[in-house]
């Protein structure tokens, strides 16, 4: 995409300047992520020890470099404290 810029101040008289303007987009984020599974469902035991895995879930991004980045989050209802699970959000 080229385009022009041209700047005008308000002297007497007038002095104006142009520049030509590329812009290249490499890529757009037009690919959601999807996830290996349509459904995940994890177990646990109330004994479990802290730290234990109970989840993994796997997602890919066709974008390229920083579009297809993904990354990981826990969501909670407002109002609600802090939950007690915890999530790595690069893996």
């Amino acid at each position: 995409m080229h385009f022009g810029v041209i700047a005008v101040d308000s002297g007497s008289p007038p002095r104006s300047g142009t520049s030509e303007i590329s812009i290249i987009i490499l890529d757009v984020n037009d690919n959601a992520p999807i996830f290996t599974q349509e459904r995940y469902i994890g177990k646990m035991l109330e004994n479990m020890p802290e730290g234990s895995v109970v989840l993994t879930v796997l997602a890919t991004d066709q974008d390229a470099g920083v579009n297809g980045d993904i990354s990981y989050q826990l969501s909670q209802a407002m109002g609600q404290s802090d939950s007690t699970f915890v999530i790595d959000p690069i893996t």
